[in-house]
């Protein structure tokens, strides 16, 4: 009507860009607004150490590339309807489809159509990885780490490094002798490292009577250097054979303790309490140091709740302390937490000089360990709900759209004879069939890429039927609930005023 009525071309290209480059422009400072917010708040929802995440800012640079972004995005998307609507013969169509009801033609609905299904899509996407990392992530909080958590609190104790071997022992004897009779204190011991702290030493392995290896080709064990009260500490089974005794930690008999992993490794099927190995290849010109095993305890997940258990040796603390800093382990009868003080007190009792830091409980080495899983899933399921947000909002668009131009159609169905019911189911099925080719494509492209996500997951397939089937529901339903406004609104058209309506 504008272009019937003397409107040049240009101008209606004109007022089409400014509507949409303000629309663009809006959108882009409302998501400049919540990146702000959201970069604010991810260091508060990432793990202690995240790299480079406290280097993430928004600056003029980050402003500068949204605005153009958002200026872009209305060019490109509002350029091509307005060069089409403003031709000639778009407008003389136009003007004729009015004249025959203003029904919504093929043409006009299939881009949109297929803008929606892409964006369920992505949606079904994105809300498939969330799934599966929860999954995983549940599957990853109910492993045994091996250790009783509960109860437990681990501190590092850091003497002076200039001290003599023998200073630093007698430093430790001290306060394990100080610990043991604190009040609350129900076991204690100390330890060259901690469970779920991906800390190790490793040493070669060459067991007695099988042909040694070469030194570069010989198996590597994790050893840990403890004392004797070390495993009651932790609650930590003891599977066969004995632990340490006072004469052990003497350093007068080579002994040492493994795990099963150990035990399953270098002795199958044969009991290894009594077989003997060595750190170093033996050799004709010298003694060979062998080592005892006295016993198997349970196995311990060192490097993480999500990685399979190595093979350890355990020695006793004082016939193999060579380092200055050690970690005391204490189980107590309460929160552990509420222990920390008495710790450092009991420590600065023994020796002033000494350093304690890196205080934790079991509890809080569980949530460490789990930090980087608990990110990435938190924060892939806050994408996935944006998704299906999103994809709400664009079936509702695409569907209260239809609905509005087809009002007079709608109008005399009901005048005809239809019921309400059926123009609900009408409006709803052309929902569903958009919401249904989107899901299809998402759990496609989920299914193809799922060696993408296999490596962020535990215990879980990447390809989950249950997942696929629970989310595919989910997003059905909220594609459902987007397209129950306008259906109740099309249900509740008057036929007398749409038969009016243009």
């Amino acid at each position: 009507m504008r272009c019937a009525m003397g409107a040049v071309r240009s101008r209606l290209v004109r007022q089409l860009l400014t509507e949409s480059c303000l629309l663009a422009f809006a959108g882009g400072v409302a998501g400049a607004v919540l990146a702000w917010w959201g970069v604010k708040a991810l260091p508060k929802l990432a793990p202690a150490g995240y790299p480079m995440l406290k280097e993430v800012a928004m600056d003029w640079r980050v402003l500068m590339a949204t605005l153009v972004i958002s200026l872009g995005t209305g060019v490109v998307f509002g350029l091509a309807p307005a060069i089409t609507l403003s031709g000639g013969g778009a407008l003389h169509e136009a003007l004729k489809e009015g004249g025959r009801g203003g029904g919504e033609t093929v043409a006009r609905g299939r881009l949109r159509s297929v803008l929606v299904v892409a964006e369920v899509a992505l949606a079904m996407l994105l809300a498939v990885g969330a799934g599966l990392l929860m999954r995983s992530f549940g599957r990853l909080s109910g492993m045994d780490p091996g250790f009783n958590a509960g109860g437990l609190l681990t501190a590092q104790v850091n003497p002076p490094p200039t001290r003599p071997v023998a200073q630093r022992r007698a430093f430790y004897d001290g306060l394990l002798a100080r610990l043991v009779t604190t009040p609350g204190v129900r076991a204690c011991g100390i330890t060259s490292s901690v469970p779920l702290t991906d800390s190790n030493s490793g040493t070669r392995m060459f067991v007695e009577g099988r042909p040694a290896p070469r030194p570069e080709d010989a198996p590597i064990m994790w050893f840990r250097t403890i004392s004797s009260g070390y495993f009651r500490a932790m609650e930590i089974p003891l599977k066969r054979g004995r632990g340490f005794e006072p004469a052990d930690e003497t350093g007068g008999q080579a002994v040492a303790l493994i795990n099963e992993t150990a035990a399953r490794r270098f002795w199958p099927n044969e009991d290894a309490v009594g077989k003997r190995f060595t750190n170093g290849p033996p050799r004709a010109d010298r003694p060979t140091n062998w080592f005892t095993v006295v016993g198997v305890v349970g196995d311990l997940r060192h490097r993480g709740l999500d990685r399979e258990p190595d093979a350890e040796i355990f020695w006793p603390y004082r016939g193999g302390l060579s380092v200055g800093g050690m970690n005391v382990v204490v189980r107590t009868d309460a929160d552990a937490m509420r222990f920390t003080g008495t710790l450092r007190g009991v420590v600065a009792g023994v020796d002033r000089n000494v350093a304690v830091s890196q205080i934790r409980g079991g509890e809080q080495l569980l949530r460490d360990s789990m930090a980087p899983q608990r990110f990435s899933t938190v924060l892939l399921g806050l994408f996935a709900v944006v998704a299906v947000v999103l994809a709400g909002v664009g079936v509702y668009g695409v569907i209260a759209y239809s609905v509005a131009r087809r009002t007079r159609e709608i109008g005399i169905r009901m005048a005809l004879g239809a019921r309400a019911l059926d123009v609900v189911f009408m409006v709803v099925r052309k929902a569903m069939i958009l919401a249904g080719a989107g899901i299809v494509i998402g759990l496609l492209a989920a299914a193809a890429l799922g060696r993408v996500i296999r490596t962020l997951l535990f215990g879980v397939s990447a390809v989950d039927p249950l997942i696929y089937a629970t989310l595919a529901v989910v997003v059905a339903v909220a594609a459902t609930l987007a397209a129950a406004v306008p259906a109740r609104r099309a249900a509740r058209v008057d036929p007398t005023v749409a038969l009016r309506y243009e």
